[in-house]
Protein backbone atom coordinates (compact mmCIF):
# COMPACT_ATOMS: atom_id res chain seq x y z
CA UNK A 1 0.00 0.00 0.00
CA UNK A 2 3.17 1.99 0.18
CA UNK A 3 5.71 3.66 -1.72
CA UNK A 4 9.10 2.02 -0.71
CA UNK A 5 12.77 3.25 -0.97
CA UNK A 6 16.13 3.12 0.86
CA UNK A 7 16.02 2.91 4.76
CA UNK A 8 12.43 1.77 4.70
CA UNK A 9 11.97 -0.37 7.52
CA UNK A 10 8.83 -2.87 8.04
CA UNK A 11 6.51 -5.83 6.94
CA UNK A 12 6.18 -4.06 3.45
CA UNK A 13 9.74 -4.61 2.85
CA UNK A 14 9.44 -7.88 4.00
CA UNK A 15 6.35 -8.72 1.46
CA UNK A 16 8.58 -7.21 -1.28
CA UNK A 17 11.72 -9.06 -0.62
CA UNK A 18 9.75 -12.59 -0.29
CA UNK A 19 7.89 -11.70 -4.02
CA UNK A 20 11.69 -10.74 -5.09
CA UNK A 21 13.06 -13.74 -4.09
CA UNK A 22 11.09 -15.96 -6.10
CA UNK A 23 13.24 -14.66 -8.96
CA UNK A 24 16.86 -15.83 -8.77
CA UNK A 25 18.18 -13.90 -11.41
CA UNK A 26 16.05 -10.37 -9.67
CA UNK A 27 17.56 -11.21 -6.06
CA UNK A 28 19.82 -14.39 -6.04
CA UNK A 29 20.58 -13.04 -2.47
CA UNK A 30 17.00 -14.02 -1.18
CA UNK A 31 17.43 -12.24 1.70
CA UNK A 32 14.35 -11.02 3.90
CA UNK A 33 15.22 -8.81 6.47
CA UNK A 34 12.87 -5.90 6.75
CA UNK A 35 15.18 -3.82 6.01
CA UNK A 36 15.30 -1.31 2.61
CA UNK A 37 18.72 -2.05 1.81
CA UNK A 38 21.74 -2.05 -1.24
CA UNK A 39 21.00 -5.72 -2.08
CA UNK A 40 17.01 -4.80 -2.21
CA UNK A 41 17.32 -1.57 -4.40
CA UNK A 42 19.40 -3.15 -6.43
CA UNK A 43 17.23 -6.09 -6.92
CA UNK A 44 14.35 -3.57 -7.47
CA UNK A 45 16.13 -2.16 -10.63
CA UNK A 46 16.34 -5.27 -11.27
CA UNK A 47 12.29 -5.86 -11.48
CA UNK A 48 11.93 -2.13 -13.38
CA UNK A 49 14.65 -3.16 -15.99
CA UNK A 50 12.77 -6.68 -16.68
CA UNK A 51 9.02 -4.50 -16.89
CA UNK A 52 10.45 -1.59 -18.91
CA UNK A 53 9.98 0.37 -15.82
CA UNK A 54 12.17 3.38 -14.97
CA UNK A 55 15.13 2.20 -13.15
CA UNK A 56 14.84 4.22 -9.91
CA UNK A 57 15.67 1.63 -7.00
CA UNK A 58 12.90 2.31 -5.37
CA UNK A 59 9.26 1.10 -5.15
CA UNK A 60 7.46 3.85 -6.74
CA UNK A 61 3.81 4.41 -7.65
CA UNK A 62 4.01 2.61 -11.01
CA UNK A 63 6.70 -0.26 -9.32
CA UNK A 64 4.09 -0.85 -7.02
CA UNK A 65 1.09 -1.17 -9.01
CA UNK A 66 2.95 -4.02 -11.15
CA UNK A 67 4.07 -5.77 -8.22
CA UNK A 68 0.33 -5.74 -6.70
CA UNK A 69 -0.61 -7.02 -9.96
CA UNK A 70 1.60 -10.12 -9.98
CA UNK A 71 1.13 -10.38 -6.26
CA UNK A 72 -2.74 -10.49 -6.45
CA UNK A 73 -2.80 -12.53 -10.05
CA UNK A 74 -1.21 -15.39 -7.31
CA UNK A 75 -3.52 -14.70 -4.70
CA UNK A 76 -6.88 -14.63 -7.13
CA UNK A 77 -6.12 -16.53 -9.89
CA UNK A 78 -8.21 -17.45 -12.82
CA UNK A 79 -9.05 -20.51 -13.56
CA UNK A 80 -6.53 -22.40 -16.54
CA UNK A 81 -9.18 -25.52 -16.15
CA UNK A 82 -12.70 -25.20 -15.18
CA UNK A 83 -14.55 -27.46 -12.69
CA UNK A 84 -18.39 -27.83 -12.36
CA UNK A 85 -19.96 -25.41 -10.08
CA UNK A 86 -18.74 -26.68 -6.32
CA UNK A 87 -19.91 -24.00 -4.38
CA UNK A 88 -21.99 -26.44 -2.43
CA UNK A 89 -19.67 -29.28 -2.90
CA UNK A 90 -19.25 -30.96 0.59
CA UNK A 91 -15.58 -31.91 0.69
CA UNK A 92 -14.55 -35.40 1.86
CA UNK A 93 -11.53 -37.31 2.27
CA UNK A 94 -12.92 -39.70 -0.71
CA UNK A 95 -13.68 -36.44 -2.69
CA UNK A 96 -11.22 -34.01 -2.30
CA UNK A 97 -11.02 -31.14 -4.02
CA UNK A 98 -8.57 -30.94 -7.48
CA UNK A 99 -5.09 -29.48 -7.09
CA UNK A 100 -5.35 -27.58 -10.35
CA UNK A 101 -9.14 -26.17 -8.93
CA UNK A 102 -9.60 -22.04 -8.57
CA UNK A 103 -13.61 -21.41 -8.23
CA UNK A 104 -14.92 -18.79 -10.50
CA UNK A 105 -14.79 -14.94 -10.57
CA UNK A 106 -12.25 -14.33 -7.62
CA UNK A 107 -12.01 -10.73 -6.67
CA UNK A 108 -10.18 -8.96 -3.91
CA UNK A 109 -12.35 -7.78 -1.03
CA UNK A 110 -10.24 -5.57 0.06
CA UNK A 111 -11.88 -2.29 -1.17
CA UNK A 112 -15.12 -3.66 0.13
CA UNK A 113 -15.09 -5.18 3.46
CA UNK A 114 -12.60 -4.69 6.58
CA UNK A 115 -9.57 -7.35 5.52
CA UNK A 116 -5.90 -7.82 7.08
CA UNK A 117 -4.61 -7.70 4.08
CA UNK A 118 -5.05 -8.91 0.36
CA UNK A 119 -8.16 -11.38 0.75
CA UNK A 120 -9.95 -13.00 -2.26
CA UNK A 121 -13.34 -14.29 -2.85
CA UNK A 122 -16.18 -15.45 -5.38
CA UNK A 123 -17.66 -11.93 -6.86
CA UNK A 124 -21.08 -13.51 -6.62
CA UNK A 125 -20.58 -13.78 -2.47
CA UNK A 126 -19.26 -10.38 -2.00
CA UNK A 127 -22.73 -8.38 -1.94
CA UNK A 128 -23.81 -10.90 0.60
CA UNK A 129 -20.47 -10.59 2.57
CA UNK A 130 -20.27 -6.36 2.59
CA UNK A 131 -24.03 -6.59 3.86
CA UNK A 132 -23.35 -8.49 6.70
CA UNK A 133 -20.73 -6.59 7.65
CA UNK A 134 -22.70 -3.20 7.44
CA UNK A 135 -25.75 -4.88 9.14
CA UNK A 136 -22.83 -6.19 12.22
CA UNK A 137 -21.37 -2.33 12.11
CA UNK A 138 -24.90 -0.99 13.01
CA UNK A 139 -25.58 -4.02 15.78
CA UNK A 140 -22.01 -3.48 17.25
CA UNK A 141 -19.73 -5.35 15.63
CA UNK A 142 -16.91 -4.34 13.61
CA UNK A 143 -15.92 -7.83 11.71
CA UNK A 144 -12.49 -8.31 9.77
CA UNK A 145 -12.00 -11.21 7.19
CA UNK A 146 -8.55 -12.69 7.96
CA UNK A 147 -7.99 -15.19 5.42
CA UNK A 148 -10.71 -16.10 2.33
CA UNK A 149 -9.70 -18.22 -0.71
CA UNK A 150 -6.88 -20.47 -0.20
CA UNK A 151 -5.31 -22.01 -3.05
CA UNK A 152 -4.13 -26.22 -2.68
CA UNK A 153 -0.24 -25.32 -2.68
CA UNK A 154 -0.67 -22.22 0.30
CA UNK A 155 -2.84 -25.11 2.39
CA UNK A 156 -0.09 -27.19 1.33
CA UNK A 157 2.73 -25.08 3.30
CA UNK A 158 0.10 -24.36 6.33
CA UNK A 159 -0.72 -28.27 6.75
CA UNK A 160 2.85 -29.25 6.37
CA UNK A 161 4.41 -25.91 8.55
CA UNK A 162 1.88 -27.18 11.27
CA UNK A 163 2.42 -30.66 11.51
CA UNK A 164 6.08 -29.95 11.76
CA UNK A 165 5.58 -27.95 14.43
CA UNK A 166 2.69 -29.85 16.33
CA UNK A 167 2.89 -33.38 15.06
CA UNK A 168 -0.39 -35.50 15.56
CA UNK A 169 -2.40 -32.51 17.65
CA UNK A 170 -2.57 -30.25 14.44
CA UNK A 171 -4.67 -33.14 12.57
CA UNK A 172 -7.92 -31.57 14.08
CA UNK A 173 -6.44 -27.99 13.46
CA UNK A 174 -5.64 -27.78 9.98
CA UNK A 175 -6.63 -29.33 6.83
CA UNK A 176 -4.93 -31.82 4.52
CA UNK A 177 -4.94 -29.90 0.90
CA UNK A 178 -7.37 -30.41 -1.28
CA UNK A 179 -9.85 -30.48 2.50
CA UNK A 180 -9.94 -27.23 2.85
CA UNK A 181 -13.15 -25.22 2.40
CA UNK A 182 -10.66 -21.77 1.70
CA UNK A 183 -9.88 -23.65 -1.69
CA UNK A 184 -13.82 -22.98 -2.18
CA UNK A 185 -13.76 -19.48 -2.29
CA UNK A 186 -16.68 -18.99 -0.72
CA UNK A 187 -15.53 -19.17 3.14
CA UNK A 188 -13.83 -16.45 5.50
CA UNK A 189 -12.15 -16.79 8.80
CA UNK A 190 -13.22 -13.60 11.06
CA UNK A 191 -12.47 -11.75 14.07
CA UNK A 192 -13.67 -8.52 15.16
CA UNK A 193 -12.44 -4.83 17.28
CA UNK A 194 -13.05 -6.35 20.70
CA UNK A 195 -10.67 -8.67 20.65
CA UNK A 196 -8.28 -6.30 18.65
CA UNK A 197 -8.63 -8.41 15.38
CA UNK A 198 -6.98 -11.27 16.72
CA UNK A 199 -6.66 -13.95 13.80
CA UNK A 200 -8.02 -17.41 14.33
CA UNK A 201 -8.47 -16.70 18.16
CA UNK A 202 -11.09 -18.93 20.07
CA UNK A 203 -11.97 -15.76 21.59
CA UNK A 204 -13.52 -15.20 18.87
CA UNK A 205 -16.84 -17.29 20.14
CA UNK A 206 -17.28 -14.79 22.97
CA UNK A 207 -16.74 -11.65 21.31
CA UNK A 208 -19.35 -8.87 20.23
CA UNK A 209 -18.70 -10.11 17.00
CA UNK A 210 -18.97 -13.96 17.35
CA UNK A 211 -22.31 -13.32 19.11
CA UNK A 212 -23.42 -11.58 16.68
CA UNK A 213 -22.49 -14.13 14.04
CA UNK A 214 -23.78 -16.95 15.74
CA UNK A 215 -27.73 -14.94 16.04
CA UNK A 216 -27.52 -13.29 12.63
CA UNK A 217 -24.84 -15.62 9.69
CA UNK A 218 -27.41 -17.69 8.15
CA UNK A 219 -29.41 -14.08 7.79
CA UNK A 220 -26.78 -13.45 4.57
CA UNK A 221 -26.35 -17.27 3.65
CA UNK A 222 -23.33 -18.04 5.98
CA UNK A 223 -22.92 -20.79 8.08
CA UNK A 224 -20.52 -22.04 11.12
CA UNK A 225 -18.72 -25.53 9.93
CA UNK A 226 -16.74 -26.54 12.67
CA UNK A 227 -19.80 -25.89 16.27
CA UNK A 228 -19.06 -26.89 19.18
CA UNK A 229 -19.11 -30.84 20.35
CA UNK A 230 -19.47 -31.38 16.27
CA UNK A 231 -15.86 -32.73 16.09
CA UNK A 232 -17.10 -36.16 15.56
CA UNK A 233 -19.07 -35.07 12.45
CA UNK A 234 -16.72 -33.32 10.28
CA UNK A 235 -13.05 -34.51 12.21
CA UNK A 236 -12.31 -31.05 13.59
CA UNK A 237 -12.48 -28.79 16.82
CA UNK A 238 -14.19 -25.96 17.04
CA UNK A 239 -13.09 -22.87 14.74
CA UNK A 240 -16.08 -20.25 15.65
CA UNK A 241 -13.89 -17.71 13.31
CA UNK A 242 -14.76 -20.11 10.26
CA UNK A 243 -17.96 -19.24 7.90
CA UNK A 244 -18.94 -20.83 4.71
CA UNK A 245 -21.29 -19.09 2.63
CA UNK A 246 -24.03 -22.07 1.42
CA UNK A 247 -26.99 -19.48 0.50
CA UNK A 248 -29.44 -17.45 2.48
CA UNK A 249 -32.44 -20.54 1.94
CA UNK A 250 -30.12 -23.36 3.09
CA UNK A 251 -28.45 -21.91 6.03
CA UNK A 252 -31.83 -20.32 7.62
CA UNK A 253 -32.51 -24.27 7.29
CA UNK A 254 -29.41 -25.40 9.06
CA UNK A 255 -29.85 -22.74 11.23
CA UNK A 256 -33.35 -24.13 12.40
CA UNK A 257 -32.41 -27.23 12.74
CA UNK A 258 -29.56 -27.02 14.32
CA UNK A 259 -27.03 -28.86 12.31
CA UNK A 260 -24.28 -28.40 10.35
CA UNK A 261 -23.74 -28.31 6.70
CA UNK A 262 -22.12 -31.51 6.52
CA UNK A 263 -24.90 -33.34 8.85
CA UNK A 264 -27.45 -32.06 5.94
CA UNK A 265 -28.96 -34.11 3.81
CA UNK A 266 -30.56 -31.66 0.76
CA UNK A 267 -28.77 -33.03 -1.87
CA UNK A 268 -29.19 -36.15 -1.49
CA UNK A 269 -31.83 -36.66 -4.41
CA UNK A 270 -30.29 -34.13 -6.25
CA UNK A 271 -30.28 -34.27 -10.01
CA UNK A 272 -27.90 -34.54 -12.54
CA UNK A 273 -25.78 -35.74 -9.44
CA UNK A 274 -21.99 -34.85 -10.01
CA UNK A 275 -19.80 -37.35 -10.40
CA UNK A 276 -17.35 -38.14 -7.70
CA UNK A 277 -13.40 -37.09 -8.70
CA UNK A 278 -14.94 -35.16 -11.82
CA UNK A 279 -12.35 -33.93 -13.55
CA UNK A 280 -12.05 -30.01 -15.22
CA UNK A 281 -12.40 -29.01 -18.37
CA UNK A 282 -10.19 -26.58 -20.68
CA UNK A 283 -11.78 -24.90 -23.91
CA UNK A 284 -10.69 -21.54 -25.59
CA UNK A 285 -13.80 -19.85 -24.77
CA UNK A 286 -13.24 -16.48 -23.52
CA UNK A 287 -16.49 -17.13 -21.23
CA UNK A 288 -19.35 -20.05 -20.97
CA UNK A 289 -21.70 -21.60 -19.09
CA UNK A 290 -23.70 -25.12 -19.11
CA UNK A 291 -26.65 -24.59 -16.78
CA UNK A 292 -29.33 -27.76 -16.73
CA UNK A 293 -33.47 -26.50 -16.39
CA UNK A 294 -35.60 -29.37 -15.03
CA UNK A 295 -39.82 -29.97 -15.95
CA UNK A 296 -40.35 -27.93 -12.79
CA UNK A 297 -38.38 -24.72 -14.22
CA UNK A 298 -35.60 -25.17 -11.18
CA UNK A 299 -32.57 -24.59 -12.54
CA UNK A 300 -28.65 -25.71 -11.50
CA UNK A 301 -25.43 -24.36 -13.27
CA UNK A 302 -23.46 -27.06 -14.36
CA UNK A 303 -20.45 -25.11 -14.72
CA UNK A 304 -19.54 -21.91 -15.90
CA UNK A 305 -16.02 -19.85 -16.68
CA UNK A 306 -16.90 -15.58 -16.60
CA UNK A 307 -20.39 -16.68 -16.91
CA UNK A 308 -20.88 -12.82 -16.02
CA UNK A 309 -18.27 -11.37 -18.39
CA UNK A 310 -19.58 -8.52 -21.01
CA UNK A 311 -18.36 -9.67 -24.17
CA UNK A 312 -19.33 -9.10 -27.93
CA UNK A 313 -21.76 -11.43 -28.87
CA UNK A 314 -21.96 -10.83 -33.05
CA UNK A 315 -24.77 -12.45 -34.75
CA UNK A 316 -26.61 -14.45 -31.81
CA UNK A 317 -27.77 -10.40 -31.50
CA UNK A 318 -30.61 -11.85 -34.37
CA UNK A 319 -32.02 -14.28 -31.13
CA UNK A 320 -33.35 -10.60 -29.96
CA UNK A 321 -33.87 -9.04 -33.25
CA UNK A 322 -36.28 -12.32 -34.10
CA UNK A 323 -37.81 -11.69 -30.74
CA UNK A 324 -38.75 -8.49 -31.02
CA UNK A 325 -39.40 -8.24 -34.98
CA UNK A 326 -42.52 -11.49 -34.13
CA UNK A 327 -43.68 -8.64 -31.42
CA UNK A 328 -43.96 -6.57 -34.18
CA UNK A 329 -45.05 -8.30 -36.97
CA UNK A 330 -48.21 -11.01 -38.09
CA UNK A 331 -46.70 -14.24 -39.86
CA UNK A 332 -48.03 -13.03 -43.46
CA UNK A 333 -46.53 -9.70 -43.14
CA UNK A 334 -45.28 -8.08 -45.92
CA UNK A 335 -41.10 -7.40 -45.09
CA UNK A 336 -39.37 -5.36 -48.28
CA UNK A 337 -35.34 -5.58 -48.66
CA UNK A 338 -34.63 -2.19 -48.68
CA UNK A 339 -32.01 -0.03 -50.23
CA UNK A 340 -30.05 0.94 -46.67
CA UNK A 341 -30.24 -2.85 -45.59
CA UNK A 342 -27.87 -3.33 -48.91
CA UNK A 343 -25.32 -1.47 -48.18
CA UNK A 344 -23.99 -3.14 -45.16
CA UNK A 345 -21.26 -5.47 -44.09
CA UNK A 346 -21.55 -9.66 -44.72
CA UNK A 347 -24.82 -9.81 -47.44
CA UNK A 348 -25.79 -13.02 -48.65
CA UNK A 349 -26.31 -11.32 -52.26
CA UNK A 350 -29.40 -12.73 -52.93
CA UNK A 351 -31.80 -9.80 -52.61
CA UNK A 352 -33.05 -6.69 -54.59
CA UNK A 353 -34.23 -3.87 -53.91
CA UNK A 354 -37.56 -4.24 -53.15
CA UNK A 355 -37.89 -7.59 -52.62
CA UNK A 356 -40.81 -8.73 -50.76
CA UNK A 357 -41.28 -11.71 -48.45
CA UNK A 358 -43.34 -12.97 -45.93
CA UNK A 359 -42.22 -12.31 -42.59
CA UNK A 360 -42.32 -15.82 -41.64
CA UNK A 361 -39.90 -16.73 -44.53
CA UNK A 362 -37.78 -13.90 -43.91
CA UNK A 363 -37.45 -14.77 -39.92
CA UNK A 364 -36.20 -18.37 -41.80
CA UNK A 365 -33.48 -16.68 -43.19
CA UNK A 366 -32.59 -14.42 -40.46
CA UNK A 367 -32.29 -17.36 -37.67
CA UNK A 368 -31.26 -19.94 -40.35
CA UNK A 369 -28.78 -18.03 -42.19
CA UNK A 370 -28.01 -14.75 -40.43
CA UNK A 371 -28.92 -12.82 -43.25
CA UNK A 372 -27.95 -9.33 -42.32
CA UNK A 373 -30.36 -7.99 -44.61
CA UNK A 374 -33.40 -9.30 -43.47
CA UNK A 375 -32.32 -7.81 -39.83
CA UNK A 376 -31.73 -4.52 -41.04
CA UNK A 377 -34.88 -4.54 -43.37
CA UNK A 378 -36.93 -5.85 -39.95
CA UNK A 379 -35.71 -3.26 -38.09
CA UNK A 380 -36.06 0.08 -40.57
CA UNK A 381 -39.75 -1.02 -41.62
CA UNK A 382 -40.55 -0.46 -38.20
CA UNK A 383 -38.14 2.42 -37.38
CA UNK A 384 -34.43 1.47 -37.01
CA UNK A 385 -34.18 3.48 -33.68
CA UNK A 386 -37.21 2.31 -32.34
CA UNK A 387 -36.64 -1.27 -33.11
CA UNK A 388 -33.02 -1.03 -31.51
CA UNK A 389 -34.79 0.59 -28.43
CA UNK A 390 -37.23 -2.28 -28.19
CA UNK A 391 -34.82 -4.30 -28.22
CA UNK A 392 -32.90 -3.04 -25.11
CA UNK A 393 -36.15 -2.39 -23.51
CA UNK A 394 -37.03 -5.87 -23.89
CA UNK A 395 -32.97 -6.76 -22.35
CA UNK A 396 -34.28 -4.74 -19.05
CA UNK A 397 -37.56 -6.40 -19.18
CA UNK A 398 -35.94 -9.93 -18.70
CA UNK A 399 -33.50 -8.88 -16.66
CA UNK A 400 -30.30 -8.93 -19.33
CA UNK A 401 -28.27 -6.68 -17.02
CA UNK A 402 -25.25 -7.18 -18.87
CA UNK A 403 -26.84 -6.68 -22.13
CA UNK A 404 -27.07 -3.93 -24.72
CA UNK A 405 -27.59 -3.11 -28.56
CA UNK A 406 -26.57 -0.92 -31.12
CA UNK A 407 -27.69 -2.80 -34.30
CA UNK A 408 -29.76 -5.56 -35.16
CA UNK A 409 -27.02 -7.45 -36.80
CA UNK A 410 -24.01 -7.76 -34.42
CA UNK A 411 -21.97 -6.55 -36.74
CA UNK A 412 -18.52 -5.02 -35.22
CA UNK A 413 -18.62 -0.77 -35.28
CA UNK A 414 -16.72 0.69 -37.53
CA UNK A 415 -12.88 2.00 -36.52
CA UNK A 416 -12.23 1.28 -32.56
CA UNK A 417 -15.30 2.10 -31.01
CA UNK A 418 -16.52 0.54 -27.87
CA UNK A 419 -19.95 1.10 -29.08
CA UNK A 420 -21.02 -3.11 -29.87
CA UNK A 421 -23.41 -5.22 -29.29
CA UNK A 422 -22.71 -7.21 -26.13
CA UNK A 423 -23.73 -9.63 -23.22
CA UNK A 424 -22.62 -12.46 -21.08
CA UNK A 425 -22.88 -15.76 -21.04
CA UNK A 426 -25.30 -15.66 -18.04
CA UNK A 427 -27.75 -13.00 -20.07
CA UNK A 428 -27.27 -15.40 -23.30
CA UNK A 429 -28.46 -18.38 -21.20
CA UNK A 430 -31.73 -16.32 -20.04
CA UNK A 431 -32.35 -15.10 -22.88
CA UNK A 432 -32.71 -18.18 -24.61
CA UNK A 433 -34.64 -20.11 -22.14
CA UNK A 434 -37.03 -17.34 -22.54
CA UNK A 435 -37.68 -17.85 -25.99
CA UNK A 436 -37.48 -21.90 -25.35
CA UNK A 437 -40.43 -21.30 -22.86
CA UNK A 438 -42.45 -18.44 -24.96
CA UNK A 439 -41.46 -18.44 -28.20
CA UNK A 440 -40.52 -22.12 -29.36
CA UNK A 441 -41.32 -21.44 -32.95
CA UNK A 442 -38.67 -19.18 -32.91
CA UNK A 443 -36.37 -21.63 -31.73
CA UNK A 444 -37.27 -24.62 -33.98
CA UNK A 445 -36.62 -22.60 -37.16
CA UNK A 446 -32.68 -22.49 -36.04
CA UNK A 447 -32.84 -26.79 -36.21
CA UNK A 448 -33.88 -26.57 -40.05
CA UNK A 449 -30.57 -27.53 -41.60
CA UNK A 450 -31.86 -25.97 -45.01
CA UNK A 451 -34.88 -24.02 -46.18
CA UNK A 452 -36.03 -23.43 -49.81
CA UNK A 453 -37.15 -19.29 -49.87
CA UNK A 454 -39.62 -17.81 -51.72
CA UNK A 455 -40.52 -13.99 -52.34
CA UNK A 456 -43.98 -13.08 -51.20
CA UNK A 457 -45.46 -14.21 -54.83
CA UNK A 458 -43.72 -17.80 -54.61
CA UNK A 459 -40.73 -16.77 -56.69
CA UNK A 460 -38.02 -19.05 -55.80
CA UNK A 461 -34.58 -16.81 -53.99
CA UNK A 462 -32.45 -19.48 -53.19
CA UNK A 463 -31.97 -22.44 -50.55
CA UNK A 464 -30.59 -21.49 -47.52
CA UNK A 465 -27.97 -23.84 -45.49
CA UNK A 466 -27.94 -23.45 -41.52
CA UNK A 467 -24.43 -22.32 -40.10
CA UNK A 468 -25.13 -24.92 -37.27
CA UNK A 469 -22.41 -27.86 -37.77
CA UNK A 470 -23.67 -29.78 -34.66
CA UNK A 471 -26.97 -30.34 -36.18
CA UNK A 472 -28.31 -34.24 -36.53
CA UNK A 473 -24.44 -34.87 -36.17
CA UNK A 474 -23.33 -37.65 -33.74
CA UNK A 475 -20.87 -35.70 -31.95
CA UNK A 476 -23.22 -34.68 -29.41
CA UNK A 477 -24.82 -36.63 -26.68
CA UNK A 478 -28.01 -34.55 -26.38
CA UNK A 479 -30.75 -33.98 -29.62
CA UNK A 480 -30.41 -30.02 -29.99
CA UNK A 481 -33.83 -28.51 -29.82
CA UNK A 482 -32.27 -24.89 -30.87
CA UNK A 483 -28.98 -22.90 -31.33
CA UNK A 484 -27.48 -19.84 -32.79
CA UNK A 485 -23.84 -19.05 -34.45
CA UNK A 486 -21.92 -15.47 -34.29
CA UNK A 487 -18.70 -14.51 -35.87
CA UNK A 488 -17.07 -11.21 -36.28
CA UNK A 489 -13.62 -10.31 -35.62
CA UNK A 490 -14.14 -8.30 -32.02
CA UNK A 491 -16.09 -11.33 -31.22
CA UNK A 492 -14.42 -14.18 -32.37
CA UNK A 493 -16.64 -17.05 -32.27
CA UNK A 494 -19.76 -17.66 -30.40
CA UNK A 495 -22.17 -20.51 -30.15
CA UNK A 496 -25.64 -20.66 -27.90
CA UNK A 497 -27.43 -24.23 -27.89
CA UNK A 498 -30.72 -25.85 -26.45
CA UNK A 499 -30.61 -29.53 -25.84
CA UNK A 500 -32.75 -32.48 -24.43
CA UNK A 501 -31.61 -34.35 -21.82
CA UNK A 502 -32.80 -37.68 -20.89
CA UNK A 503 -35.51 -37.97 -18.08
CA UNK A 504 -36.92 -34.40 -19.33
CA UNK A 505 -35.40 -30.79 -18.91
CA UNK A 506 -33.25 -28.93 -21.14
CA UNK A 507 -29.25 -27.97 -21.02
CA UNK A 508 -28.50 -24.63 -21.97
CA UNK A 509 -24.89 -24.29 -23.31
CA UNK A 510 -23.66 -20.58 -24.24
CA UNK A 511 -19.60 -20.11 -25.28
CA UNK A 512 -18.36 -16.50 -25.84
CA UNK A 513 -15.00 -15.43 -27.69
CA UNK A 514 -14.19 -19.01 -28.71
CA UNK A 515 -11.21 -19.69 -31.31
CA UNK A 516 -13.40 -22.80 -32.49
CA UNK A 517 -16.83 -22.54 -31.07
CA UNK A 518 -18.58 -25.69 -32.45
CA UNK A 519 -15.44 -27.29 -31.23
CA UNK A 520 -15.51 -25.97 -27.92
CA UNK A 521 -20.18 -26.62 -27.81
CA UNK A 522 -19.12 -30.17 -28.31
CA UNK A 523 -16.64 -30.84 -25.48
CA UNK A 524 -18.50 -28.63 -23.33
CA UNK A 525 -21.71 -30.74 -24.19
CA UNK A 526 -20.01 -34.03 -23.78
CA UNK A 527 -18.44 -32.90 -20.31
CA UNK A 528 -21.68 -32.28 -19.05
CA UNK A 529 -22.94 -35.48 -20.14
CA UNK A 530 -19.95 -37.49 -18.51
CA UNK A 531 -19.61 -35.43 -15.39
CA UNK A 532 -23.35 -35.83 -14.22
CA UNK A 533 -25.48 -38.77 -13.33
CA UNK A 534 -28.43 -38.54 -15.76
CA UNK A 535 -31.24 -40.50 -13.63
CA UNK A 536 -33.81 -41.45 -14.46
CA UNK A 537 -36.27 -41.51 -10.98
Amino acid sequence: KNNLAYNTEGGDVVLLQRMLSQDPAIYPEKRITGYYGSKTASAVKSFQKEYKLAETGAVDFATRKKINEIFLYHLCPEPDVVYPEFLMKKIEAKSPLPQDYAPPSLEDISTKVKTAGIACLRSDITPDLARMFADAKLGGAELMVTSGYRKHEIQKYLYDFWVQAYGASAFDAVAKPGLSEHQLGSTVDLTDASINFAGVDPKFASSKGGKWMQLNAYKYGFVMSFPQWKKNVNGFKYEPWHWRFVGVDIAAKLYAKGITYDESDFNANESPTLNVNTGGLAISADAFISAFVSGDGSEKVLIEKNKDKQLPIASITKLMTALVASELYKIDSKIVISRNSLKDKGLAGVYHVGDRLLFADALHALLIASHNEIANSLAEQGGTKEFIDSMNKKALILGLSNTGFINVTGLDPVGDSDMINHSTAFDIYKLARYIQERRPDILSMTTQKEFNLFDANAHFITTINNTDKLLGGQSVPFRLVGGKTGETPRAKQNLVVVAEVPCGGKVFSVVLGSQNNFEDMQKLLNYVNSAYMWVCR
